[in-house]
């Protein structure tokens, strides 16, 4: 409870909530990045991975702490006292500040299904699958990740017609009129990832099959697996309150074939 208390309080005063003082993090990359700007109060702490049995200790912390607000704020919601623009909030911060910062550097590999981040690989399908199903999305991580990007934002975009085009340039243009902060999936002609709003710029997370073949996060403008693609499908996910109720109430996701 004290950790949501934090959060929703960072929410109302978020350019002056308070901040952990932090030496170390992890970049885009999975490299250990020093003297950078601290993070929110309420974002996990990522530790530097000289120690993988502790790094993987923590990753399960963190696992373990969601599990526990996803219950307080199930129960905020059904009394009225949080709101599903609150969630919403909560989503986005907890995959893009804590979850990908600990897969950052996780190899790319065509077959790839590790259940842990850093270690063995993990193919662009399992990074949309396994991140969501660790979080508590009621999924199985195997077949949603095995289908078509149109079939996965089907089975997890719930109830939100996803934007399609063939043209990068009208990709962003319909990216930039939305909100400045987001996080959906993106479905290309061989390949799927999320993208990232974040301060009204568009970024790609995803595990990539280019270099530096591994999870990272690139700028939207110079992300070869854009720039390759004939297709693009855009699914919401932070902002789509049917499936944060899904998420949050641990109904079974369907997965359309």
């Amino acid at each position: 409870m004290r950790f949501l208390l934090g959060f929703f309080l960072c929410l109302s005063l978020f350019n002056s909530c308070d901040i952990i003082q932090s030496k170390s993090t992890l970049d885009e990359n999975g490299k250990v990045e020093n003297n950078i700007p601290s993070q929110p109060a309420y974002v996990n702490k990522i530790i530097p991975i000289n120690d993988s049995l502790q790094f993987q200790q923590s990753y399960e912390e963190l696992l373990q702490q969601i599990k526990k607000d996803k219950v307080e704020l199930l129960k905020g919601v059904h009394q009225n006292r949080i709101s599903m623009d609150s969630v919403e909030h909560y989503f986005l911060s907890m995959m893009r500040d804590s979850v990908f910062k600990y897969w950052y550097g996780t190899p790319w590999e065509f077959n790839g299904h590790t259940d842990e981040p850093r270690r063995g690989e993990v193919a662009c399908g399992y990074f949309i699958s396994t991140p969501l199903k660790h979080t508590g999305l009621n999924v199985n991580r195997f077949k949603l990740a095995q289908q078509g990007a149109a079939n996965i934002m089907k089975s997890v975009c719930i109830g939100s017609t996803p934007f399609r085009t063939t043209s990068k340039d009208k990709l962003k243009a319909h990216l930039d009129q939305q909100a400045p902060e987001g996080l959906y999936i993106i479905g290309l002609s061989f390949h799927v990832g999320y993208i990232l709003r974040e301060r009204g710029k568009n970024y790609v997370v995803h595990s990539s099959y280019f270099s530096p073949t591994k999870v990272c996060k690139e700028h939207f403008d110079t992300s070869q697996a854009l720039l390759t693609s004939e297709d693009f499908y855009l699914g919401k996910l932070s902002m789509n309150h049917q499936f944060l109720k899904k998420w949050l109430m641990g109904e079974r996701v369907e997965i359309v074939k």
